[in-house]
């Protein structure tokens, strides 16, 4: 059985009720906050809350009339899932495999007869999957989102550019186009923080390393 969640904070930045909010105070973008998302659909909506794990069957509603079958919800889970599809990038929704690690320390215990102390690390051994399943989801769902932005951020800088070229005055950007550029700007000097401290001590080495005026080497 499937499981998806949405796992990424940063999909506030294109909820409407999110934007003004994480504009007065860009820190709330990746704060792990309860918040929910709703994707929409011609054939009926779907709401996740952040963090929150679902089965995938239950992402269709039953009726007493019929049952949802397991064919039936996997297109689905693949469109929201999907991590090559660029239409749901921005809600960060990814599958998890907590199914299975669940099920695996079930069929343990039952099968092994395991003392009290086998069954505490067995436990405790889920429990680490688990947790690393969820941090491997986090980074996933960053992931495609932060694709999202890179792209919308193309669009933006062309779009400055022509404006400028002819002389049609300053670009107004949308809260979430302002919102995905404070993002990224943040990413760039993460990601460039490694290469200013080569630079730096590559530059005092450097320095100490000149000769003195008038001393030879």
């Amino acid at each position: 059985m499937t499981y998806v969640v949405q796992a990424s904070p940063l999909t506030k930045i294109f909820l409407p009720q999110w934007q003004e909010v994480c504009l007065k105070d860009p820190e709330k973008i990746l704060a792990n906050v309860p918040f929910d998302v709703v994707i929409p659909r011609p054939c009926g909506s779907i709401t996740l809350t952040h963090g929150v794990p679902v089965v995938a069957s239950e992402l269709i509603k039953r009726s007493k009339e019929r049952k949802i079958e397991e064919d039936e919800t996997a297109p689905l889970v693949a469109w929201l899932t999907d991590e090559r599809n660029a239409e749901t990038d921005i809600y960060g929704i990814v599958a998890v495999p907590i199914e299975g690690n669940v099920a695996e320390a079930i069929m343990t215990l039952v099968s092994s007869g395991s003392n009290e102390g086998q069954v505490k690390d067995l436990m405790a051994k889920v429990k680490k999957e688990m947790a690393a399943s969820i941090v491997s989801a986090r980074e996933r769902a960053d992931a495609r989102v932060m694709r999202q932005c890179h792209k919308m951020y193309s669009v933006v800088r062309e779009t400055v550019r022509a404006m400028k070229a002819d002389n049609k005055g300053v670009y107004s950007p949308s809260y979430s186009e302002a919102l995905a550029m404070d993002i990224l700007r943040d990413q760039i000097k993460v990601s460039r923080a490694p290469d200013d401290k080569a630079q730096s001590i590559f530059q005092g080495a450097m320095n100490d390393l000149q000769p003195e005026a008038g001393v030879g080497v």
